[in-house]
């Protein structure tokens, strides 16, 4: 049975790949062009889109980006990636190990920009958050690039922020009195349930409507001033764009909105994690972020009284 499931496995794999490359073969795709392949979190693409003016001002040539459909709105915020081959569920879960054929940046050659893909850098994602060293330096690195490389100025306009307004409208939220939570997380730890729960109680005391991104989970909590909301990337950082603000567990749509100089709270579950994936340290001229540690053995009360109080 376990042998079958892996031939299974391997086949489909197998399948990925030349779909891949036929893909590649029939965009015209060849030897000229930097080829890069995504497969992980919306902060990675995200970091890795910013960084592409930059890339191409120090070695020309096209640059193709092969990541998760979903993710193309993010993609299309930057005018630096010049061919887009969206993946479809069939490759999502593929190896990216086994979709690259460099361990180096090669032009013609498929390359993961990750440091849990490449073995020669794998070993540096130890010092992040050491010396305020950040997930965005280990970029730059694996990306060949100066120190003083900065992001490149995304373009908002992607996001249908007109329909995040009427969908507040037709839910009777005055933007100014809404707050939009992100309780779910891949990337770290998530923080309780109960919190989240005494987080949203204390926000509908002051009057606030809360509209929470509940995920597959559905109701993320019943209340009369909640609106529970599972839907794609593309509408719930709309939503994120145009609400008073947003608390959210450490995760990609914080550095989306950081980016849009949205005013965001960011939780995590522990000091190591924040010094790892701090989002002031990678955003410092947004000056509307804060960031708490969660620590689940303490009383929170007077946290979430800070949160509530911040936002007005």
């Amino acid at each position: 049975m376990k042998l079958a499931k892996k031939f299974r496995n391997n086949l489909r794999h197998y399948q990925a790949r030349l779909r891949l490359f036929f893909t590649i073969k029939h965009l015209g795709l060849g030897k000229n062009d930097w080829i890069f392949f995504i497969d992980y979190g919306i902060g990675d693409t995200l970091f890795f889109c910013a960084l592409m003016k930059e890339f191409k001002q120090q070695n020309g040539g096209r640059i193709v980006l092969i990541s998760r459909d979903g993710h193309e709105k993010i993609v299309k915020m930057f005018s630096d990636i010049d061919v887009y081959i969206p993946l479809d569920s069939r490759f999502v879960k593929i190896d990216s190990k086994r979709i690259c054929n460099s361990d180096l940046i090669e032009k013609g050659k498929i390359f993961v920009p990750h440091p849990m893909s490449n073995k020669a850098i794998a070993s540096m994602t130890k010092i992040i958050g050491y010396k305020d060293f950040t997930l965005f330096d280990m970029y730059k690195i694996i990306l060949g690039l100066p120190a003083d490389s900065e992001m490149a100025k995304p373009n908002f306009e992607v996001y249908d922020i007109a329909w995040a307004k009427d969908f507040l409208k037709q839910n009777d939220c005055d933007p100014q009195r809404t707050i939009m939570i992100f309780p779910l997380a891949n990337s770290v730890k998530p923080i309780s349930k109960d919190f989240w729960i005494e987080l949203i109680l204390q926000f509908a005391e002051k009057g606030f409507k809360i509209i929470a991104n509940s995920g597959p989970e559905g109701d993320f909590f019943k209340h009369k001033n909640v609106i529970n909301v599972n839907m794609h990337l593309t509408k719930t950082a709309a939503i994120g764009f145009v609400v008073n603000s947003v608390v959210a567990s450490r995760s990609g749509i914080c550095d989306l909105l950081a980016m849009g100089d949205k005013k965001i709270t960011a939780l995590y579950p522990s000091v190591d994690t924040q010094k790892s994936f701090s989002l002031v340290g990678m955003f410092a001229k947004n000056k509307n972020l804060t960031e708490l540690v969660i620590n689940e053995s303490e009383n929170q009360k007077e946290t979430i009284k800070q949160i509530v109080s911040s936002c007005g």
